[in-house]
This record gives C-alpha cells, sequence and structure tokens, in this order.
C-alpha cells in the first residue's frame, strides 16, 4: 500500500513538473531597462546582452520568440511578419509589423543561416505553408515539385534538420469539428531540402512543443500520457524512459536547461548528465507474444468481416474528384470550372467558410449575385455526386452555423469523398 501511494505521488509530481520545464526551459528572456534598450539574459552562460533597438517603436517583447544563430539574436514576431536582428549592440528591424495573428504558434530553426518557419495558427484554422524569410520580401513560401507529397497542416511542431533533411515532427491541428480544439498530428515529416520532396510516417507516440522537454543530439526527450520517451527522430522510434532520484531532486531545485548531451541547473551551476537523469526501460509499449497472437488474430478476423461486407454491398464504389471530374466506379462526370475550383478548396479543408467559396466566384458580380452563384453550384454539386453514386437522400455538402460566429455559415463535405489534385 505505502509503495502504490508513492508512486501515485510520484506521477503527481511528474505531471506537475514537466508542465513547468515544458513553459520554462527557454534558454533566452528579453526585459526593457529603457525605452530604447532591450536586455537579452542568457540562462546557460548567465550573462545579459544590452541591444539598442534602431526601429521606430519599441516591440511587446512577450510576442516575440528569441533565437541566436551566427553570432546574432533574433527577435521573431508571433503576430506578424516582422523580424529584430542584432548586430554591432543594434537591433534591426525587418519586414511588416501590421498585425495579422496568422502564423501563431510556428515553431522555427536556422538551416545554415537560412531561417525556417512551418504551419501556425490564425482565425480558427491550421496551416500547412513551408516558410523562409527574406529581410526584403518577409516570409516567402517554399514551393515544391508537383510530384512531392502535400504536407499536413500543424502548428507547434519540433523542427529538426540533419543531412539536407528538415524534420517537421507532429503537432497539433485544428479540429474540424470544434474550432477551439486541438487535435494531435500523428505524421513525422520528412522534407528534403535538394530536390522538396516530401516523405511522411506515422508517429509512435504524440508530440508537439508543449510535451518537449529536452533536446539531446537528433533526439528529442517527451513527456506522453504521463510518461517520458526518447524519441529518435531519424530512427521514428520512441523509447521508455525511466527517471532516476536525482532527476525528481534537480526538478525541485529549478529549471534544467540542455547543453550538448548534458543537463545545466542555472541557480547552483551544477551539470548532469544524462545516465544521471534517465534509465532506458525499452521500446514503447512491449507486448508479449500471446497478446501479439491475440491481437493479429483480431485484426485478421476484423478485415475478414470487412471483405465479406463489402462483397454484400450493392454499391460499392467510392465518390472521388480528380481531373475536374467527379468519379465513382465507371461512372464520370465533368465539372465546371466553378465547381472544379469550389472541391479543390475542399481539398485544402475539408470545411470552408460561406467566405471562401465566395471568392472562388468572378469578383465582376455583385455580392447577390455571387451568394446566388455560390448556392447554386453548391446544389449542382450534390446533384451530380447523387446521380453518380445513388445516394439520393444523403447531401455530399452540407451547410450549417459557424460556432464562432452564428451570423456566418461554412459548408463541409463529407468525409468519405477522396479529392485529389491540390
Amino acid at each position: 500500500m505505502r509503495n502504490m501511494i508513492s508512486r501515485v505521488i510520484t506521477l503527481i509530481l511528474i505531471v506537475i513538473n514537466f508542465t513547468a520545464i515544458a513553459q520554462n526551459a527557454s534558454r533566452y528572456s528579453a526585459s526593457y531597462i529603457s525605452d530604447s534598450v532591450v536586455d537579452i539574459y542568457d540562462e546557460l552562460e548567465g550573462r545579459s546582452y544590452h541591444l539598442v533597438i534602431k526601429s521606430d517603436y519599441a516591440p511587446e517583447l512577450s510576442d516575440y520568440t528569441i533565437i541566436y544563430n551566427d553570432s546574432s539574436f533574433y527577435l521573431i514576431s508571433n503576430t506578424s511578419s516582422e523580424i529584430f536582428r542584432s548586430e554591432n549592440n543594434e537591433l534591426s528591424h525587418f519586414g511588416s509589423d501590421i498585425q495579422h495573428y496568422a502564423l501563431q504558434h510556428s515553431p522555427y530553426i536556422f538551416v545554415d543561416t537560412t531561417l525556417f518557419s512551418f504551419g501556425g495558427y490564425g482565425f480558427w484554422t491550421t496551416k500547412n505553408i513551408l516558410r523562409t524569410w527574406d529581410n526584403d520580401e518577409g516570409w516567402l513560401p517554399v514551393i515544391f515539385p508537383e510530384s512531392s507529397k502535400v504536407l499536413k497542416s500543424s502548428h507547434g511542431a519540433c523542427l529538426h534538420y540533419s543531412q539536407s533533411i528538415l524534420y517537421i515532427v507532429g503537432g497539433s491541428l485544428t479540429s474540424d469539428k470544434n474550432a477551439l480544439t486541438d487535435i494531435a498530428v500523428p505524421f513525422l515529416q520528412k522534407v528534403n531540402l535538394l530536390n522538396r520532396e516530401v516523405e511522411i510516417e506515422r508517429l509512435p507516440i504524440d508530440i508537439n512543443l508543449d510535451k518537449l522537454i529536452y533536446r539531446t543530439g537528433d533526439s528529442l526527450i517527451v513527456r506522453s500520457d504521463n510518461e517520458i520517451f526518447l524519441y529518435q527522430i531519424s530512427l521514428n522510434t520512441a523509447l521508455n524512459l525511466e527517471p532516476t532520484e536525482k532527476y525528481y531532486k534537480a526538478l525541485k531545485q529549478d529549471a534544467l536547461f540542455l547543453e550538448g548531451t548534458s543537463f545545466y541547473s542555472p541557480s547552483r551551476a551544477v551539470r548532469y548528465s544524462f545516465d544521471d537523469f534517465f534509465l532506458i526501460s525499452g521500446i514503447k509499449d512491449p507486448v508479449s507474444l500471446t497478446l501479439e497472437i491475440i491481437v493479429g488474430f483480431v485484426i485478421l478476423l476484423f478485415i475478414v468481416l470487412i471483405i465479406i461486407v463489402i462483397k454484400r454491398r450493392d454499391k460499392t464504389e467510392i465518390v472521388s474528384f480528380k481531373d475536374d471530374t467527379i468519379q465513382c466506379g465507371k461512372n464520370t462526370v465533368l465539372l465546371k470550372s466553378n465547381e472544379a475550383e469550389i472541391m479543390r478548396l475542399f481539398a485544402y479543408d475539408r470545411t470552408l467558410t460561406s467566405e471562401a467559396i465566395a471568392r472562388a466566384l468572378p469578383e465582376h458580380i455583385s455580392d447577390s449575385h455571387r451568394n446566388r452563384m455560390k448556392l447554386e453550384l453548391i446544389n449542382s454539386l450534390n446533384q451530380k455526386i447523387a446521380d453518380i453514386s445513388g445516394q439520393t437522400e444523403v447531401d455530399a455538402i452540407t451547410k450549417r452555423k459557424d460556432v464562432r460566429d452564428s451570423r456566418m455559415s461554412v459548408y463541409s463535405i463529407r468525409e468519405d469523398i477522396t479529392i485529389e489534385g491540390k
């Protein structure tokens, strides 16, 4: 009983302390010492850098992410397309300070001297755009070849670079059902920066910046389901880590910061090795041979049942959109240009606002004509999908009130309809 109580208390401490670390383990912090002078404090080195702002205004420091690269500090705005870069103890301003809030929670990484950013959240949507920074043009999208896979949208992903590959690890995504709720992005996305080709794999655990505790080499130490894992990026594997007593003692002292392969406690000037804190206890979720057999048998039985059900169904074909046509089995119908454009919009987001659909229509027509044309196109698409699939009683595209603003409407397309050709 005593051991059980001890384990429960330990688990509670893990959750509390993990949250504290995830929020406080930033190496750099910034504050004003005058109207035009910023103090950037380095927790690891225990020293301050005084930088004079060469700009018409003083930025709100809490809205910026601080990165150090190539002997310069970069203050990257989380709410606009602007950057402050240090040189010769001065902070110079680049980009636009217009607040658009469209790319919040975007992770950043330097590849040599090129700054990359991916995804981001804004206006209840999550983006899938990989960007590079240009001092004159601001954020510029990376252009991918037609042969490349399309990146999955996410915000708060972990970025890593090694041997020409940019790794986008996990992150979060705005739920289609509830725009105020995030769901995990269960993918490792690998971008080859030489040929711009994309590979996508499933993650063994959920990972995002809020779950990240430390970085070490090409691995991430993350918390997931109240456990600690060593996630090996290049291998896409997760190993269970068992915290030691020294780890819990260090947590009580202060936040810990990573330097190479060692951990650093700034207030006590103490360094710890990886082995001081963690023991590798094995591969995530190991199962016995017996359990594997049972699970395998259940999966096989499920597959057989699915095959039987599919064969007995009268209508087996899947409705799909490709090359401006709707296909179902051997049946094909060609869409009008405006109808095809709306379907391509659904390829990026299966729930669209009324305004997004309206923007796909001609600009020279009146608002009333555009609204009427929008409804006619939606009705036409529903009718064509119903005719080709035989599902006459179910609309493929449905309309409902926007949960964020009841005065607005959103349109959603059925999940079983596949869409190609973004």
